[in-house]
């Protein structure tokens, strides 16, 4: 009696149920590929053996020749280093760009946990700040610059919110195939940073009470400028718009 061949099924020698790539929620870390333990899988050893015997066979073939074809002797690079910049889409180049400067963050998990909570520091801080110094105004009697450190950054600020809302620029994430460092999900309202405009005028504000302390957070409003654009949730020109508005607006508080 003769034993009839076993026929393997799509499953059984399928690559792709040994591993299945997975994309990492966090943006800090690489994609990585999940692995089906070996003892897991529901593996037939035969279409393995069929495929060692032809690749055996072909080789010792004949008529093979491996200079008759170009292809296997000429590497092929990929797409994206055959093209010039000057080819480039902007879509390809803004994330050319943003993964180049963000891959070493990016590959560094403590690199990017820095990054965001340099970020939260410098929010916080600048949010601590402005308090202190409508408290030092007030203990110390000065009314007069109280009221105007409290009305001329409050109107500023109702009103890049109000320009803000009207352009409604979308965020860097919402254009481009790109993954931010800082983890946020707000739609639209780039242009300008309020988060930089609000650092640079409460500086602004200290500078006639502690000019020391207005410079230092003139320069934080710097680092978070570029904290936001590495993050990924502002373009260097939302930055850029957020902190001059903030310094136009503080003027007139150097001179009242």
């Amino acid at each position: 009696m003769t034993r009839s061949p076993r026929i393997p099924t799509a499953n059984s020698g399928s690559s792709s149920a040994r591993s299945s790539p997975v994309r990492s929620e966090n943006p800090c870390m690489p994609a990585r590929t999940l692995q089906t333990p070996r003892s897991q899988r529901n593996e037939d050893p035969a279409p393995a053996a069929m495929a060692e015997a032809g690749i055996k066979n072909w080789l010792h073939r004949p008529d093979r020749n491996l200079n008759k074809s170009p292809a296997h002797s000429t590497r092929q690079k990929p797409e994206y280093d055959e093209r010039s910049e000057k080819q480039m889409s902007e879509r390809d180049r803004y994330n050319h760009t943003y993964q180049q400067l963000t891959g070493r963050i990016r590959e560094s998990g403590a690199a990017c946990s820095v990054l965001r909570a340099a970020g939260k520091a410098a929010t916080l801080a600048v949010y601590a700040t402005y308090p202190l110094l409508l408290l030092y105004l007030g203990k110390t009697g000065d009314f007069r610059r109280l009221v105007i450190s409290v009305l001329i950054p409050g109107l500023s600020f109702v009103l890049l919110s109000a320009v803000r809302s009207r352009i409604n620029r979308p965020r860097p994430y919402e254009t481009w195939d790109i993954t931010p460092l800082i983890p946020k999900d707000t739609k639209g309202n780039s242009m300008p940073s309020r988060h930089v405009f609000s650092t640079a005028v409460i500086a602004m504000a200290w500078i006639p009470v502690s000019l020391p302390a207005g410079i230092l957070l003139l320069l934080v409003a710097v680092l978070e400028s570029v904290i936001r654009v590495l993050g990924g949730v502002h373009y260097p020109s939302d930055v850029a718009a957020g902190y001059l508005i903030g310094v136009l607006a503080g003027l007139p508080m150097l001179f009242l």
